[in-house]
C-alpha cells in the first residue's frame, strides 16, 4: 500500500465486504500503520463480562444496561480491513470512552 499523502482521517466510515457492512467510527490511515478507533459515549461505572462478550454500565438511579462487547466489534473490523487490503501495512485499534 502506498500513499502520496502523510495520513488521512475518517469519521463514520463504512466498509462493504462480502455482502456485510462494517461503521468504523473513526479510521486513521498513514505510511505506517492504521488505526481503528471504536467510541463509546457512556456515563456511568463500565465492567467489562469477557465471558459473555459484554460490558455493563451502571447509570447514577442503580439502574444496569448489558452491552456487546466493544472489543469484538473493532476485532471484526481489523479483520474485515484485513481482508480488504492484505498484510501490506499493521492495523491497530482502540475502544475509547
Amino acid at each position: 500500500m502506498h500513499l502520496e499523502i502523510e495520513h488521512a482521517l475518517f469519521y463514520d466510515f463504512t466498509i462493504q465486504l462480502d455482502n456485510a457492512f462494517y461503521q468504523l467510527d473513526v479510521l486513521f490511515i498513514s505510511k505506517y500503520f492504521i488505526l481503528i478507533v471504536e467510541v463509546k459515549n457512556m456515563v456511568g461505572g463500565i465492567s467489562f463480562c469477557d465471558s459473555r462478550h459484554q460490558f455493563v454500565r451502571k447509570r447514577e438511579d442503580g439502574v444496569e444496561e448489558g452491552f456487546r462487547n466493544p472489543l469484538d466489534r473493532v476485532r471484526r473490523h481489523v479483520r474485515a480491513l484485513s481482508q480488504l487490503i492484505g498484510a501490506a501495512i499493521p492495523i491497530e485499534y482502540a475502544v475509547v470512552f
